[in-house]
């Protein structure tokens, strides 16, 4: 009878161990998720910083050409003066 009565803890004992490990396997798979969600934004916030980046770059190449076609149209300019 004693032996029913221990094996029968020690199942019950099992099954709450059984229950403590599926609920921390779901917390962490919740984290993981949560995790993946926030790499998921990290990437997206970088993809935008990126372009910006880009349009940025852009601009400047943009201004450096316009500021050397000046100098250039300028330059032309003070050498048909001397002609």
């Amino acid at each position: 009878m004693i032996l029913l009565h221990k094996q029968h803890n020690n199942e019950e004992l099992l099954k709450l161990d059984l229950e403590v490990f599926n609920m921390t396997l779901k917390e962490e798979i919740l984290d993981l998720q949560v995790e993946q969600e926030l790499l998921h934004m990290n990437l997206i916030y970088n993809k935008h910083n990126l372009c910006c980046l880009q349009h940025l770059t852009n601009n400047i190449c943009l201004h450096i050409n316009k500021t050397l076609l000046i100098q250039l149209y300028l330059s032309m300019i003070d050498k048909l003066k001397e002609v």
